[in-house]
């Protein structure tokens, strides 16, 4: 008679092979880098319902050609200048007409404060190289930025990134960040 052959099964045992995976996963996971966003800020405005068009003498304009050339208000300028322009634009310490007007609105914390109506413009060539336009973006976020530390030291005796989210706010309203693209 014959016998039966038993078949002998081999088996590999998985369970350290998983543990094995894991752990593979976890090394790469944990040595490999992530790409960052370096993409720019901004925050847009609220809704608003009013459509009044903005008054001429509350709006800078920046101009970039496809030569990469500056012009602030359509005169030829250099980067150097637009610190200064801006800070003169949006402070107008004389009240002159040919800068931003000034409207007084109440802050908590602050009180009745002057706050600039305006605006600074970005207008660009279709050429206009990224380098360009990025240089003058931060020139002017740099600005907006001295102005608010100016007046949070003025108010507070302390820069702006050093104050409370209560204090910053207060900062915010009073020296609005107003950048049209």
């Amino acid at each position: 008679m014959l016998r039966a052959r038993r078949s002998i099964r081999h088996e590999i045992n998985a369970g350290s092979i998983a543990d094995i995976a894991f752990l593979l996963l976890i090394f790469f996971l944990l040595t490999s880098t992530m790409d960052r966003n370096y993409s720019m800020r901004r925050d847009l405005p609220a809704v608003s319902t009013d459509n009044s068009a903005v008054a001429e003498r509350n709006v800078l304009t920046l101009s970039l050609n496809n030569a990469d050339e500056l012009s602030i208000n359509g005169k030829p300028a250099t980067f150097d200048k637009v610190n200064a322009r801006i800070k003169e634009f949006i402070l107008n310490p004389a009240n002159d007409k040919a800068f931003s007007e000034k409207a007084i609105i109440t802050v908590k914390l602050l009180g009745e404060v002057p706050v600039s109506a305006g605006v600074v413009s970005i207008k660009t060539d279709d050429n206009t190289s990224y380098s360009a336009y990025y240089r003058l973006n931060d020139m002017i976020n740099k600005t907006f930025l001295e102005l608010k530390d100016q007046k949070a030291q003025k108010v507070f005796g302390l820069t702006y990134g050093k104050l409370d989210e209560y204090r910053r706010k207060a900062i915010d309203e009073s020296v609005p960040v107003n950048i049209n693209e």
